[in-house]
């Protein structure tokens, strides 16, 4: 069971298709290199069409079932000998930590595409605030404007009926005038009737 388990997680972190010896993709001097050409050579990895070991790839369910296929094929008939299951359980620790840091990066990417939501959120909230005040802002306008235009129109009709009653004083100033001018003349003409007399 443990030799499964093993073969099981080196399976979900790497897949390709077909043969090959040398492998382009992964430094001859990579710790791991020996290991993968081993699996390559027994055709649990295989490398695809360019010799690419593509180690970073994910694996479809499709894939792993061809592969676990082969390991239990290969199990069963005694193919696979101990050596051949140290170098799986050494592909599978050397690319555990791949594993673990992409698992990592997933749930940071997750956090924080929580986070941007959580901020979208509240930026579409605070919009919603201002277009609501700017709306009430547009209404007062719309009312001091209105109010305003009453007003001006109030002290224009204010300012005309002012105009009228000045034009009236100015009438009646000068109707006085023209009656003490002529109060004026008519004592001096009594006067001056009255001397020749």
């Amino acid at each position: 069971m443990k030799i499964k388990s093993a073969l099981l997680l080196s399976v979900l972190c790497l897949a390709t298709t077909v043969n090959a010896q040398q492998i382009n993709d992964v430094p001859k001097n990579d710790p791991v290199y020996p290991i993968i050409i081993e699996s390559v050579r027994h055709g649990y990895l295989p490398l695809n069409s360019d010799n690419l070991f593509n180690a970073d790839a994910p694996v479809t369910r499709k894939e792993m079932s061809v592969i676990i296929d082969k390991l239990l094929a290969g199990e069963t008939s005694s193919d696979l000998t101990k050596p051949q299951i140290q170098e799986l359980l050494g592909l599978s620790r050397s690319f555990k930590t791949q594993s673990q840091e992409i698992e990592k990066n997933q749930k940071d990417l997750t956090a924080a595409q929580i986070k941007l939501d959580d901020e979208q959120k509240a930026i579409h909230q605070d919009i919603s605030l201002l277009t609501a005040q700017l709306s009430s802002a547009n209404a007062e306008i719309v009312e001091l404007r209105t109010s305003m235009n009453a007003q001006i129109a109030e002290l224009r009709t204010s300012m005309n009926a002012q105009n009228g009653t000045n034009d009236a004083l100015e009438k009646y100033k000068k109707t006085a005038n023209d009656d003490r001018n002529a109060m004026w003349v008519g004592i001096a003409l009594s006067l001056i009737i009255g001397i020749f007399k």
